[in-house]
């Protein structure tokens, strides 16, 4: 009698086990069958807000190992992130949009000498982009860091408006004083880059 109860418990123990490894099986073909969904969806998102070339630099790495995690930023993540975030995306699309105008004055290799079609296409790309700056609110900006909000109304803003005063006059010292401004704005930027909490 103590047998049969013995084998019993042990076929229902053997059991547990089965549904127990099939569950955790099944989780982790969920899990990685989510990867092939997940990974390239952080890729775009990290490129789409960084750009291309950043994210060919490192940012696929980046993207992928956040991406491996993905349940951490779908469960645990902090409720006070700014994933997501309006000012997030207003940060994004204006930087964005700098970056676009500072493409063009790139690809001239001089700033002073920019035809009027490429200085009116900058014109308007830095017009945008201060658009989208302006709609940054400061407690987002403290939350990055800081003296982040001083400098991104300073070297930021106040450069980029100058660049938009300069490149739409052809007023070169204007011009070269937002760009003054716009390197040293980039120059804090790369100084504090793991202090940054975006």
């Amino acid at each position: 009698m103590l047998a049969a109860s013995q084998q019993s418990l042990n076929r229902q123990g053997n059991r547990m086990k089965k549904i127990f490894k099939n569950i955790m099986t099944g989780l982790v073909g969920l899990y990685l069958i989510s990867l092939t969904l997940i990974t390239p969806y952080y890729n775009y998102q990290y490129a789409k807000e960084h750009g291309f070339i950043n994210w060919l630099i490192f940012g696929e790495i980046v993207a992928t190992i956040k991406s491996a995690v993905w349940p951490y930023y779908a469960f645990f993540s902090d409720e006070d992130s700014f994933a997501g975030h309006p000012d997030e995306h207003h940060y994004a699309n204006s930087k964005k949009a700098s970056d676009e105008a500072l493409k063009i004055v790139v690809k001239s290799g001089d700033i002073t000498r920019l035809s009027v079609e490429n200085r009116n296409k900058a014109a308007d790309l830095l017009g945008l982009a201060i658009t989208e700056a302006n709609q940054v609110q400061s407690g987002y900006l403290q939350k990055v860091h800081p003296e982040f909000s001083a400098i991104y109304e300073k070297n930021y803003i106040h450069s980029i408006s100058l660049l938009i005063e300069g490149l739409r006059t052809n007023n070169t010292r204007v011009t070269l004083e937002g760009a003054f401004g716009y390197n040293e704005f980039a120059k804090w930027m790369q100084s504090h880059e793991k202090d940054l909490s975006f």
